[in-house]
């Protein structure tokens, strides 16, 4: 490929990113995020909870003046162990300042453990409030509706997760 393909490829690229930019806006979260872990064994119950720091990236697009999609991708690290979620959320603004927001979240344990599969797939609740044009303060619950067991037990073990956490829109 020579250069002037290059150059006008890039340039038709950069040019569509700015065009599409926009309609929406893309942040980045940081904040604390709270495990919840309940486990059901032939009728006994132990659950425990353990929290760590969690980041992300964002993405904020308006369906409609009070309605927007928000996809996001976040790492935490809780008591030593990696974390990933990804997940795509309704966002309704309640009033200009005031969200609230739903939405499936798959959530993937890095590190085998065990009998447990390293993937959830779980249901966010949350709101939040814009206390600036770029910054905003949020919290979310999400709680598991899969059963991480692989194997056939007499039992369930799931993950709850609740993040609290500070946003910054570019």
């Amino acid at each position: 490929m020579n250069f002037n393909k290059l150059f006008l490829i890039t340039l038709f690229l950069i040019g569509s990113a700015n065009i599409s930019a926009q309609s929406y806006q893309f942040g980045v979260t940081a904040g604390l995020m709270i495990a919840s872990e309940k486990a059901e064994f032939s009728g006994n119950e132990a659950s425990v909870s353990d929290e760590g720091p969690y980041l992300g990236i964002y993405a904020d697009i308006p369906v409609s003046e009070k309605i927007s999609v928000v996809p996001e991708v976040d790492y935490a690290n809780i008591n030593g162990s990696s974390f990933g979620f990804l997940s795509v959320r309704a966002k309704y603004n309640i009033i200009p300042l005031l969200f609230v927001q739903a939405g499936p979240q798959v959530s993937y344990l890095f590190e085998q453990f065990g009998a447990l599969n390293k993937a959830g797939i779980d249901l966010g609740l949350g709101a939040g409030v814009d206390i600036s044009k770029h910054f905003n303060i949020q919290a979310r619950y999400a709680f598991e509706l899969t059963n991480r067991y692989k194997q056939e037990f007499d039992g369930t073990y799931k993950l709850n997760w609740l993040h609290i956490g500070v946003g910054y829109t570019f």
